[in-house]
């Protein structure tokens, strides 16, 4: 049958010239069929660079199948 599935992480990101931030993902995975997985991906990270702080989001799609 199908089910889905999650997971995640959260971290902290560091770069001795520029300093570091946090950083989170959560990720989304359906799997209707037993050849067949849909994901999808969100996150953040924040981070600072040359003394400014700068914020990323991110997304994603994926279609993945087995054969």
């Amino acid at each position: 049958g199908d089910y889905i599935r999650a997971q995640g992480f959260v971290g902290y990101t560091y770069d001795r010239l520029n300093g570091g931030g946090p950083l989170a993902e959560v990720n989304f995975i359906y799997e209707p069929l037993v050849d067949l997985e849909i994901s999808t991906t969100l996150g953040t990270s924040l981070t600072e660079s040359r003394g400014t702080k700068n914020q990323l989001f991110y997304a994603g799609l994926s279609l993945r199948t087995r054969f």
